[in-house]
């Protein structure tokens, strides 16, 4: 999830889910319905579908749920929609693999341990080679933690254990929902520059000025600024964007391309700036500017 090192700012972000999206389990058995709850929930998020607060535990129980616990496969529907939900068995994952499951389902899936003392949590993303979930068994419920956090995390060990213990999870399938999110409209190509700051400004969520659509400042960025950009957009209004990290924009007026960097980049150990009021991290490092051409 996180862009390539370059030398000069490297960004990486995300933008919070409401708290709101990740629930505490109704029943002492109900750990895997409600993982199930908010992975849908986060799906038509994700997707700009203000109907995902209407999914609660109860209406996924109606086609989801048995006595003897979930199905593996079934199918949710709400109003003329449908989200079909499959289950996939395993004898432990590993970090690899699951990192590829998430890059395809980034909604997140349900992740099941069983045994004599199953759990289930909904894992959301991951950072690096560090996974996380909303677990929502009392005491660890609607936030979120790292899967070594978890109750998961408490009766198996750290993250690596969790991983050989894991024997299922269920993803979304499929679904008819229409994706209704700001980015749906914009026309996105993928791309591998570096860009600098021309003049100081703001870097915002949503490839559009702050303000519009939900749209708003994430951190500021000055002259001279260096960043990886990983995607060129047009917005709705014609305007162009660059991507430098997720949910992360800055406006190609502010910016512009400058050539890549030719020589093997060093090894760089940078220094950790968190920003304040953010959840914005920006690894902060010398830049090797090529030179100006004079000519």
């Amino acid at each position: 999830m996180l862009a390539l090192l370059l030398p000069g700012v490297q960004v990486f972000a995300q933008e919070a889910p409401p708290e709101e999206l990740y629930l505490t389990q109704a029943g002492s058995r109900t750990c895997t319905l409600c993982s199930a709850t908010m992975m849908l929930r986060s799906c038509m998020y994700k997707l700009g579908d203000d109907r995902w607060q209407q999914v609660t535990e109860d209406s996924v129980a109606v086609s989801a749920w048995t006595s003897e616990g979930m199905y593996w496969n079934w199918s949710y529907s709400i109003g003329d929609n449908t989200v079909n939900v499959a289950q996939q068995g395993c004898s432990g994952i590993t970090e690899e693999n699951l990192r590829d499951v998430l890059d395809e389902h980034p909604e997140g899936i349900v992740l099941y341990c069983g045994g004599s003392a199953p759990h289930a949590v909904f894992l959301s993303d991951y950072e690096d080679d560090v996974f996380y979930c909303a677990d929502p068994a009392m005491g660890y419920a609607e936030k979120r933690i790292t899967l070594a956090e978890s109750l998961l995390g408490d009766r198996h060990g750290g993250q690596a254990q969790i991983l050989s213990a894991v024997s299922a999870y269920w993803y979304v399938s499929s679904h008819n929902i229409e994706d209704q999110s700001y980015l749906a409209g914009c026309k996105e190509y993928p791309t591998d520059c570096r860009i600098r700051v021309r003049w100081d400004g703001d870097a915002v969520s949503l490839p559009c000025p702050e303000g519009q659509e939900d749209s708003q400042k994430v951190f500021r960025i000055h002259s001279g600024d260096h960043f990886k950009a990983s995607a060129f957009l047009i917005n709705r209004d014609g305007q162009y964007w660059y991507r430098v990290g997720e949910d992360v924009y800055i406006s190609a007026i502010d910016a512009r391309c400058v050539p890549a960097v030719e020589q093997p980049l060093p090894d760089i150990r940078p220094e950790t700036d968190i920003q304040e009021n953010t959840d914005v991290v920006l690894l902060l490092l010398e830049p090797e500017i090529p030179p100006k051409n004079t000519k």
